[in-house]
């Protein structure tokens, strides 16, 4: 988001700058580049957030006079916040997610009271859900007049639709049949993202019908300080498809950068999150721009407009058995049925969801706080 909001600040006339740590995929420099924004890559960003932090921003902040410090990752929000703060300029988080503190008890309780001391420095809380906007003004303890609700985007243009015989190629290098109905599940293996709820789900949906079904899921394990929690989750995960002989039904792709090419081999998308900021998450926006029909959890709430059984289905979080029987209903579909659902659900993103008619709004929200008066 940082990258679609930074671009449509520099296309409203703003010069943008992107401070970044040392990071391995020079993809994401490329593509902040490519938009047009100036990048800065510090190395104090790689280490743990703290006062040197701040500090360091401060020093940039000044350096090519900033007015207004957006931030957009968590562990971002609080230095940037404190760098506002030293150098006297406006703060706007973009708030994508529920807090979370990680650690011993002690550490945990340090982290909230520094991260709610930081947001006193905030001018404006945006928020990617009307829950995320409940939960910033409980915890944070912040009025409904700092606080707005703008929905995550993508660029719906830019997914290419891919050729059938392409499409063929893809599904026999990943061995699923032409008559298989081939779910994908993109998302970072974390407990937020619900993995074993969705693995349970598949297990439920019974021997007839899961001969004919297959399950794709791409992501991996975040080399963070959590790592060590996600990486017994995968652990836990295996043996789950070992003791419900889903072995051959389900795969675990790993981290790829071909991600386009996994939803158009696929038949349907399935989301199984219990935590997520957007009412509609990223992920599932890409695969309703590829067309493809969508099974995702109301976590964070239901996409405003968004009619359920002709969109796509949305399901209660953490319900195994509700997630089964709509995957169950997807996979019993015919295929024209299957289409006609994803090209509602494509229509539906278009409108509601693309870069074009969100990303301005971001800039109205940041023109708000710099010259409160001037934006009705």
């Amino acid at each position: 988001m940082a990258l679609q909001f930074g671009a449509a600040l520099r296309s409203a006339g703003y010069d943008v700058t992107v401070a970044v740590g040392p990071t391995e995929d020079e993809s994401i420099v490329g593509d902040l580049r490519d938009a047009g924004l100036e990048v800065r890559c510090l190395d104090r960003l790689r280490r743990r957030p703290g006062p040197a932090t701040a500090r360091t921003l401060a020093r940039l902040v000044r350096e090519i006079d900033v007015v207004c410090v957006l931030a957009f990752l968590q562990r971002d929000r609080a230095p940037a916040a404190w760098a506002a703060r030293r150098a006297g300029v406006r703060c706007i988080w973009s708030v994508q997610g529920r807090h979370r503190f990680y650690g011993p008890k002690p550490l945990k309780w340090l982290k909230r009271l520094l991260y709610r001391r930081s947001a006193r420095h905030v001018d404006r809380f945006v928020c990617t859900s009307g829950v995320i906007e409940q939960e910033v003004r409980g915890f944070l303890r912040v009025g409904p007049d700092r606080t707005s609700v703008l929905p995550n985007c993508i660029d719906t243009e830019a997914v290419e639709p891919i050729e059938p015989q392409r499409r063929g190629q893809l599904r026999r290098e990943l061995g699923v049949a032409d008559d298989e109905i081939l779910f994908v599940n993109v998302g970072r293996t974390t407990v937020e993202k619900a993995h074993d709820v969705l693995l349970e789900a598949f297990s439920l949906c019974g021997d007839g019908l899961t001969q004919r079904m297959r399950l794709v899921v791409v992501g991996g394990v975040l080399a963070s300080s959590a790592g060590s929690r996600t990486t017994a989750l995968q652990r836990r995960l295996q043996r789950f498809m070992h003791r419900s002989d889903l072995d051959g039904r389900v795969t675990f792709a790993g981290w790829r950068d071909d991600v386009p090419d996994f939803l158009a081999s696929a038949d349907a998308y399935v989301h199984a999150s219990r935590s997520e900021g957007p009412a509609l998450p990223l992920a599932v926006m890409e695969a309703m721009a590829s067309g493809l029909p969508v099974i995702f959890t109301d976590c964070s709430g239901r996409p405003e407009g968004f009619v359920d059984g002709r969109d796509g289905f949305i399901v209660p979080a953490d319900d195994a058995a509700a997630l089964s029987r709509a995957m169950s209903r997807l996979a019993g579909m015919d295929g024209e049925s299957r289409r006609r659902m994803g090209e509602a659900g494509r229509t539906y993103c278009r409108d509601n969801c693309d870069i074009r008619r969100i990303a301005p709004l971001f800039t109205q929200e940041v023109e708000r706080v710099l010259d409160p008066q001037g934006v009705p």
